[in-house]
């Protein structure tokens, strides 16, 4: 792959460092001038913070090899990122007198002659710049890795210069300059040249020391691995005797058992026998008292029976008599089901619970009715979860007596809340058992909900039979479900494989293939489309129909409020009602069948004028044909 082309920042106003680095370092100086370190940072922030471009560059004016002081360059570049950001006076007039100092390549060498100079070590000239001297106490180890090597004494010779001390003023602030003879090099070089060396051959040390290593851990994890599969062998054969001693065992305890069966059946066969030679021959007599007997039991079940009636009628009579006229009268605290009844109509054509109370005074005050409370909102809510609870209760009860139950679930999106709905189909029919708006729809919600619904269930079955425990209900109502029955969308899958995780059971998934809905537009559209004279003028590749209905769907069958200006206003000015095509929630079979009705059979309605606003759609361009 090539390298990626490296994209080049935009070009922004230059700050008060850079500006000062462009007017007063921008040009280079001659060959034999003294390079200062601003124009060392000028050349760093031209070209883009790159070394090596740097030193293309500096090539026409410092004479020297550019890799010899490559590391000189990136000593002042480093300390140049520390002014990135000036805050202050101080650190600007630090950083102009930073970039008045001397560049200096490498350390400078005198031209002195082998008979006048005892020793080669020069000692560079003062200056100001922040570059650190090395250290001089690893000497001794690198001259000792070297080999010969020039001396660098710390003091200077006796007839050498002394270097001028904190004290004394300095005499020029540029440092004078050296040249090196042409085939020496000059003392921070060869430093440099032994240490390279010492890192060399320290890193090929290393480098062999660690290969030795990585063989004796490969050789280490060899045997480790051909013990393990030793191991693994003797287990395998292990496992293998004891499966053969555990068949023959078992072959024993089959023997064993149907033995055991055998001599059961003959014990109890010879128990029989012996009852019935024990048993004599019964007498008249017994047979009369028997009979009698059976007579008296049945007629004192016929009493009790009667009793029970009687009990039950003086309690009616009882209720009665203490009963005020008008069924709407509360009896003690509890509402009378005439008035549950009507409750129970209200809630279910949808009037509020707030209404109820109201409109069941209302309606008795018509008719003539007397009613000395009416009840509560809080009761009608009450009331209306009565109705779950025994629908509940239906539920439970058709899971807990069938098996083999097969157990689906759908969701729909509707004014931007989704609703799921669980239910159960048995061989008789089908229940539903949940029908809850979810936070989301996805496989984790879904299988929350259908676990949640059969644990409501299971709580509502033991509430109200005494003797069952409620895990136990679970477990079983879990058990008797098998299947399941849902389309063939990803997320389902997912929540079958979350439901079959936590009821540690697996399921039979079960897919419907096609939809029937979904065939019959396909047949419609393409009868349609073999139909049709002439092509429309709508946006869409399928036939004119369907795509009227696809535009139509952008406008009047989404969640949104009210409908366009335009096509209100064309509506009004033809004469025709607003309510000609009413809004309707459904398939868009539904409302093709729906358009073919409005469009197809009046061939009344006039073209509609180009407008941005509405629907440009001529019926007199549609063969709707027929069906």
């Amino acid at each position: 792959m090539p390298p990626k082309k490296k994209r080049r920042a935009p070009a922004v106003k230059a700050g008060i460092a850079r500006q000062h680095l462009i007017d007063n370092f921008a040009t280079l100086p001659s060959a034999g001038e003294d390079i200062l370190n601003g124009h060392v940072w000028f050349l760093y922030t031209e070209h883009d913070r790159v070394i090596s471009h740097i030193l293309t560059a500096l090539k026409d004016v410092v004479p020297e090899d550019p890799s010899s002081y490559r590391y000189q360059v990136q000593k002042p570049c480093k300390t140049l990122e520390k002014f990135r950001h000036l805050t202050g006076g101080t650190e600007f007039v630090k950083f102009v007198a930073l970039c008045c100092e001397v560049f200096t390549p490498a350390g400078p060498v005198p031209s002195i002659s082998a008979e006048s100079a005892p020793s080669t070590s020069v000692e560079p000239a003062p200056s100001t710049s922040t570059e650190p001297i090395p250290s001089m106490s690893t000497e001794p180890e690198l001259s000792s890795l070297a080999g010969s090597a020039p001396s660098t004494s710390a003091g200077p010779g006796p007839f050498e210069p002394a270097s001028p001390t904190a004290d004394q003023p300095l005499a020029s602030p540029r440092p004078r300059k050296l040249s090196l003879r042409k085939g020496f090099s000059s003392p921070r070089r060869e430093r440099i040249k032994r240490r390279l060396d010492f890192v060399s051959k320290g890193k090929a040390e290393m480098q062999k020391k660690y290969l030795m290593k990585l063989k004796e851990m490969k050789a280490k994890q060899t045997e480790t691995v051909k013990r393990l599969n030793q191991v693994i062998k003797r287990k395998d054969a292990t496992i293998q005797n004891l499966k053969l001693k555990d068949d023959s065992v078992h072959q024993d305890l089959i023997a064993t058992k149907s033995e055991l069966a055998v001599l059961k059946r003959k014990h109890r066969r010879l128990k029989l026998y012996r009852q019935c030679k024990r048993a004599s021959t019964p007498t008249p007599v017994d047979e009369d008292v028997a009979r009698l007997h059976c007579e008296l039991h049945s007629k004192d079940a016929v009493i009790r029976h009667l009793e029970n009636r009687i009990l039950l009628l003086k309690e009616t009579i009882e209720e009665l008599q203490c009963r005020t006229p008008g069924p709407l009268q509360k009896e003690g605290k509890t509402f009378p089901p005439e008035t549950r009844m009507f409750v129970y109509d209200a809630i279910v054509n949808h009037m509020p619970t707030r209404s109820v109370p109201t409109l069941l005074s209302k309606f008795a005050q018509r008719s003539g009715l007397k009613m000395d409370s009416v009840p509560h909102r809080t009761t009608v809510e009450m009331m209306a979860r009565e109705l779950g609870v025994v629908a509940d209760q239906q539920a439970a009860e058709l899971l807990m007596t069938n098996v083999n139950v097969t157990l689906g679930f759908d969701s729909t999106t509707q004014e931007g809340v989704h609703i799921n709905s669980v239910h159960i189909t048995t061989k008789d029919g089908c229940n539903v058992i949940a029908i809850d708006q979810l936070a989301g729809g996805t496989a984790e919600d879904y299988a929350r909900h259908i676990d949640d619904s059969v644990k409501r269930l299971a709580e509502v079955y033991a509430a109200i039979h005494v003797k069952a425990e409620y895990e136990a209900c679970r477990k079983q109502m879990i058990a008797n479900i098998v299947n399941t029955m849902t389309d063939r969308a990803a997320v389902n899958h997912a929540t079958i494989v979350r439901v079959c995780e936590m009821w540690g059971k697996p399921l039979n998934e079960l897919n419907c293939h096609l939809h029937p809905l979904d065939t019959i537009a396909s047949a419609t559209r393409s009868a349609l489309r073999g139909l049709e004279s002439g092509k429309g003028k709508l946006f869409g590749s399928d036939c004119i129909a369907a795509n009227v209905v696809l535009q139509m769907n952008k406008f009047r069958y989404k969640d949104g409020k009210g409908d366009p200006r335009g096509f209100t206003n064309f509506l009004d000015h033809e004469g025709l009602p607003r309510g000609l095509i009413p809004r309707y929630r459904g398939n868009r079979l539904h409302i093709l069948f729906h358009m073919w009705q409005i469009c197809g059979a009046p061939r009344s309605l006039c073209p509609l004028p180009t407008d941005r606003n509405c629907l440009v759609w001529r019926p007199s361009d549609i063969n709707f044909g027929r069906f």
